[in-house]
């Protein structure tokens, strides 16, 4: 809308329609981590998925035609594939977890769910997101294998720095033996499926190194 008011003079108007045309994408793509957090959590059907996310690239398309970007220069929208979530281990455990992790937190009190809640969903939420990224595409060069490599790290680091987060939140909520032990269980299997797809990796993609 700012781009096409004429007495609209700040901001996205100062650049020329490419680079204006590059900032609406970014945040269109800014809104995948979200959406596949939401549909993780609520178990959106595939086509539901897929309606969302066509109305997105279609956009994106149109966007990247107004700013005179070449084709397959700009990111596309990506649903969370269902397939994959039942099919491959790690990709299974993570979204068991995403889930298990928000269905706690909304139940905390209003303040550790600011302090701590808001902290661990949103580690929760860039693991998942890194995880589903890297799972996309099946490297071909050195390049994609990089990528994926960057993404599964980044999703090892974040389940990292949950760790003492939900020791923390287990002390002060009180959870039984039993909670904490599933959230526990959960979790530790989740990091060692990571590492474990990360090492076997380093020898399936050794010829792109």
């Amino acid at each position: 809308m700012q781009i096409f008011e004429q007495y609209f003079n700040y901001g996205i108007k100062l650049v020329d329609n490419s680079g204006q045309a590059e900032y609406i994408i970014s945040e269109l793509i800014g809104l995948q981590k979200p959406l596949i957090s939401l549909w993780n959590i609520q178990g959106y059907e595939t086509r539901k998925m897929v309606v969302c996310v066509d109305l997105i690239n279609e956009e994106i398309t149109l966007v990247s035609r107004y700013g005179g970007l070449k084709e397959g220069s700009v990111k596309h929208a990506f649903i969370l594939d269902r397939n994959a979530v039942q099919k491959v281990d790690f990709i299974r455990i993570m979204c068991t977890l995403h889930k298990a992790i928000y269905t706690k937190v909304i139940s905390m009190p209003s303040t550790l769910r600011s302090m701590k809640g808001e902290l661990l969903t949103e580690l929760a939420d860039e693991a998942l997101f890194r995880i589903c990224l890297a799972n996309r595409f099946m490297p071909t060069n050195a390049e994609m294998v990089k990528t994926r490599k960057e993404n599964l790290s980044l999703a090892l680091n974040c389940l990292a720095r949950m760790r003492p987060i939900l020791f923390s939140i287990f002390n002060v909520m009180g959870y039984s033996e039993r909670i904490m032990l599933d959230i526990m269980s959960t979790y530790e299997k989740e990091m060692k499926l990571l590492k474990k797809v990360m090492e076997s990796d380093e020898k399936r993609f050794k010829d792109y190194n």
